[in-house]
């Protein structure tokens, strides 16, 4: 079985764009983890800021929850 020129085209095409969806899959996962510790960072200096006000003020305790 001999295989046309427009099978080998479209198979190129097809493992083209296979490998552009990996890269840009890749690309996405590594913003979403920087994203994710930045939150994380963010997230732990405003549990201490509150921190600090609740010792400041008290009654920032009932608000910091």
């Amino acid at each position: 079985m001999q295989i046309g020129i427009d099978t080998t085209i479209l198979l190129g095409a097809i493992s083209a764009l296979g490998g552009v969806v990996t890269f840009l899959w890749r690309q996405i996962m590594t913003h979403y983890n920087e994203t994710k510790q930045a939150r994380d960072e963010c997230e732990k200096d405003r549990e201490e800021l509150w921190r600090a006000l609740s010792s400041i003020n008290p009654s920032c305790r009932e608000t910091a929850k």
